[in-house]
């Protein structure tokens, strides 16, 4: 009897510790996201792959994005998103060169240390001279031993992001505006990743070297952060 008593203890108290996946009511829908851990230790919730955008895909392709209609059920956001990008900047010794990510990629990632309280946002939106790079270049598991909500994000690169003909047929930049859409769907969505409200002590920006400069070009989006950040020194 002692023995199934001590069993029916040590049952009881994993299933106390089972790491219960956090759920957030968003403006489109519910999503569904992961426990994970810091590189100490330290637990924090995971949100990725959350679509800011419609898929830039058939009528949608170069032409500015779309943002997401609302959906019905949870949407599981536990998957990492790439936009389409030749893998190796050179070509191989046979010319040959490897194509990967999807067309459908406006996705943003949230990494957040708790569910409530009063916290700073960092941005990541990576680099890649426009043709290289996605959301993941950047680890969270050392950022989450700070009390702070890491965003990162995908926008579309090279052709698909960038190519103009330089008349209202296909004005370019859609990339920018990309950047731009997710930058507004953080501002209106970040809020709600708590059990209370986050509230926002600041919005900033750490960015690569081409996305400082395209970003200063924007400073009429200023409301959606607070300071940029140059993470790449300029050769």
């Amino acid at each position: 009897m002692l023995f199934k008593l001590i069993l029916l203890i040590f049952w009881l108290c994993e299933i106390d510790s089972l790491e219960v996946a956090p759920h957030v009511e968003i403006s489109s829908g519910e999503i569904e996201g992961l426990v994970d851990k810091s590189v100490t230790g330290r637990q924090f919730y995971s949100f990725e792959g959350i679509p800011y955008a419609e898929p830039p895909i058939g009528e949608n392709r170069f032409k500015p994005p779309v943002p997401k209609k609302p959906w019905k059920g949870c949407l599981k956001a536990n998957t990492q998103y790439a936009c389409i990008q030749e893998q190796d900047f050179i070509p191989s010794s046979d010319g040959k060169q490897t194509i990967i990510g999807s067309e459908d990629c406006l996705f943003v990632n949230v990494y957040t240390p708790n569910l409530e309280g009063n916290l700073d946002v960092l941005v990541y939106i990576h680099g890649g001279a426009f043709v290289l790079g996605f959301s993941g270049l950047i680890q969270p598991r050392i950022l989450m031993d700070r009390d702070v909500v890491l965003v990162s994000l995908n926008y579309r690169l090279g052709a698909l992001g960038f190519l103009s003909t330089e008349d209202d047929i296909l004005p370019g930049n859609d990339g920018l505006r990309d950047q731009i859409l997710a930058l507004k769907w953080i501002k209106e969505n970040i809020k709600l990743f708590g059990e209370t409200l986050i509230q926002l002590r600041s919005v900033e920006l750490l960015l690569e070297e081409q996305v400082y400069i395209s970003i200063r070009c924007h400073q009429n989006q200023k409301v959606y952060f607070t300071e940029p950040y140059l993470l790449a020194a300029a050769c």
